[in-house]
Formats: structure tokens, sequence, C-alpha cells
């Protein structure tokens, strides 16, 4: 446990305040021990239009989208201000996350950390804004016509953030729509508000971002965040998060012709052929273990040649049986709770069919680990 204490912003960020919800606040809870952590603002859909109509704004009426040096300039000063919180991120993002303090050195805080804001920042002065096709004599005519190119943000984004990887996720929307001059309204998962509204708080007190170019609206409903999908006022919706929901928001955008970028869950299968190293390969076996096989990019079905498929069996079982559950606090913990009851009772249900339906379980079971009463 470290000594670096957690302060949680209680508060969402529209139009460059930081300010309550209309539907008053929600707990976020720690999924480790089911603890209160706090409350949040919980955003109302009035709440979401002001953030929509604010981000709409800053993207008509201000020079955000074509200042390219000042963006570059905001951008600095956001990387600036969650370095100096880097530690206390840290902190929060295993309190309300439940991720192993191990993960957060890599995919949920350094890694983003590293190169999220800081590589399209770059970019700014490198990417061809303009580009000039040359000029074209048309036989119908019998003109030169000048042929160009011109890159331009597409307006207001509705950036739709998952439980998971919360921080990584909302940084890598944040860096790219920002420094390709788009407004943004952030909507994080309701489990996980407190990383997001540490985001609006720095935009707002450590940056020159101005009001409306960044928004975060926080709200337990998720139709509130479906406001995003149904406005006109916004352009682009860039989802992460479930088959299910993508599909939604794609019949939800449809009305309003929105672009959408979705990425969207699914369970990658590791497939081992004949004349593998075996013990080499059945070492990924242990990629679903990390953060409790919640992301997206995990592998958590491998397929092995049935030469070779007693010996597999044996050697994931020695690798499983090495993974203990454990408190995400520790610095040796790859696996921690899962972020709700929800999800908890809904994995333990498929282990229980799938043992009725005939599968052979070699490690673990349902039921909470031993010595692990509480949390999730």
């Amino acid at each position: 446990m470290s000594d670096t204490k957690v302060r949680f912003e209680t508060r969402m960020l529209i139009d460059g305040k930081l300010v309550e919800g209309e539907a008053e606040t929600f707990a976020s809870i720690n999924p480790a021990t089911e603890a209160v952590l706090g409350e949040v603002a919980d955003a109302s859909k009035a709440d979401m239009h002001r953030a929509i109509d604010a981000a709409r704004r800053a993207f008509d009426e201000t020079d955000w989208a074509a200042n390219r040096a000042f963006r570059k300039r905001c951008l600095e000063q956001f990387q600036e201000a969650l370095e100096v919180e880097r530690e206390e991120l840290r902190e929060e993002l295993i309190l309300e996350v439940g991720c192993p303090r191990m993960v957060t050195h890599g995919p949920q805080l350094d890694a983003p950390l590293a190169g999220a804001l800081t590589h399209p920042a770059k970019l700014i002065d490198e990417y061809p804004w303009e580009l000039d096709l040359g000029d074209q004599l048309s036989e119908l005519t019998n003109q030169v016509t000048a042929r160009r190119v011109w890159r331009e943000p597409v307006g207001v984004v509705g950036a739709i953030v998952p439980w998971n990887y919360p921080f990584e996720v909302a940084i890598h929307k944040l860096g790219q729509a920002l420094a390709t001059g788009n407004t943004v309204v952030l909507k994080p998962a309701p489990d996980t508000p407190f990383n997001a509204t540490r985001l609006g708080r720095l935009v707002a007190e450590r940056t020159d971002i101005p009001p409306g170019v960044v928004n975060v609206v926080t709200a337990s409903d998720h139709l509130v965040g479906e406001e995003l999908t149904l406005s006109p006022k916004v352009d682009l919706i860039s989802f992460t998060g479930s088959t299910a929901v993508g599909k939604r928001i794609m019949e939800k955008a449809a009305a309003t012709m929105k672009r959408l970028f979705l990425e969207l869950g699914g369970k990658s299968a590791t497939i081992v052929l004949e004349d593998a190293d075996l013990a080499l390969s059945c070492m990924i076996g242990i990629a679903p273990c990390m953060h409790a096989g919640q992301g997206c990019a995990t592998p958590t079905r491998m397929l092995l040649p049935r030469s070779r498929y007693d010996e597999g069996v044996e050697i994931l079982k020695g690798i499983y049986d090495t993974v203990h559950p454990g408190d995400p606090q520790q610095p040796d913990v790859l696996c921690g709770p899962v972020i709700s009851a929800k999800q908890r009772d809904r994995i333990q249900s498929y282990i229980q069919s799938g043992t009725d339906e005939g599968a052979t379980l070699l490690v673990g079971g349902t039921g909470a680990p031993e010595g692990l009463d509480e949390g999730f």
C-alpha cells in the first residue's frame, strides 16, 4: 500500500467549469474491498446537452480547430499536469479499477502516459495538413485545374470509455482528437469515473485549453451517454466497449449520419501448431490472468494440436497453479478483482455452464478464492 494520498475529483467539466450534476451524485466502489471510495456528479440528459452545446460552440466559434501551435502548447501543458500527479493517478486507478499495481507500470498508466499526448503533439508539426497534388489539364475544358487536399478536423467528438483500461483509452482518445483540432465530450463508464474527472480538473486548472474544448460528463445512467449518439451537434462517436453496445450506437447514430470509430470487444484464440515450442507457446496462457482477464486484446482460448493436447494441458495447468488472485495493492499480484458483482457473477455462471456441459475444470472454480471474502 502506497502512502500517496488520493484526492478524488467529484465534479464534471462542462464549458470550462467544474460543476455538479442535476441528478445529484452516485457512488464509486472499490472492487477489491466493496468500500465506497466517494460520490461523483451524476449527470442528467440536460447536463449532457449542455456539454454538447459547449463543445459545438468551442469548435464553431474559437480558433481551436485552426491554431496548431496553440493546440500543441495546450497538449504539452496537459502532459506536464499529468506528470505532476502520476503517482496519485496510479493509486486512484488501483482503487477504482481494481487493476494490479504491476499493471499500472505498463498498459494501465505508464505506457499511455509516455505517448498518448506527446506523440500526437509532436505530429502537429509534422503531419501533412495540406497536400498539393499538382495541376492538371482538363481534356473537357482545356483548362488547368489546381488540385489541393486540406485535412481538417471532423468537429465534435463523443468519446465513450470502458471501465477496464479507462485512463489508457480516455487519454488516447483525447490526445488524437485534440491534436487534430476537434472538441470532445468524454463520457467515462459509471464504474470508473474518478480518473476522468481528474482529467477534467487538470484541463480546467492547469492548461489554456479553451472552455468547451474538453468536457467530461459522468452519469450512472447509460442512456445519458446515448444522447451523444442522438444529437445532430455531435459529428463522430469514438466508442470502446462491447459489440452489443457498438451495434446500438450504429443504429442510433444512423439518423444523423455520424462517423463512427468502434473498437469492440472480442476474445481471440492462440493457435499452437505441431512444430511449436510448446512450453514457450503455452506461456501466453498467463495473459487472461492479467487484470483478471479484463482486456479486449486478451487471448482467452488456446487451440492445441491433437497430437500434443495432453502435453499442452499439463503445461497450462502448471502455469495456472502459480497464479493466485489477490490484493491489487500488492506489487507481486497479477490477478486482482473484476470490476463489479455483476461481472463476477457472470463469469462464475460461465464456469458453471462449462462444467455442466462436460468441460474439465483443471484449476479454480466457482466461489471466492480462499481468504478473499470481500470484493469481486
